[in-house]
């Protein structure tokens, strides 16, 4: 169940598979909070479990569906930053 606070890492990128940087989306880690749960059905992030692994990926694409990058390829920002850009 989604119900608690979490984190968003958020810094769009290009895919290095297809080039795409228009179907990039972060992948969210930890135990996310309903608002994360509702932007995964709708394809906006992906929830990537409650533990992350030093070389768990933190960016999908959704056109080829390649998972690459690591967290220090990510900096912090807050979901309503986020929310707002999208």
């Amino acid at each position: 169940m989604c119900d608690m606070p979490g984190k968003l890492f958020y810094n769009p990128t290009r895919c290095p598979k297809c080039g795409s940087n228009d179907h990039v989306i972060p992948i969210v880690y930890g135990i996310a909070p309903l608002e994360f749960c509702e932007m995964a059905m709708h394809g906006e992030i992906e929830l990537g479990g409650g533990i992350i692994q030093e070389d768990a990926p933190v960016w999908v694409c959704k056109r080829c569906e390649n998972r690459f990058g690591s967290i220090n390829d990510r900096q912090e920002s807050d979901l309503a930053q986020f929310i707002e850009n999208a």
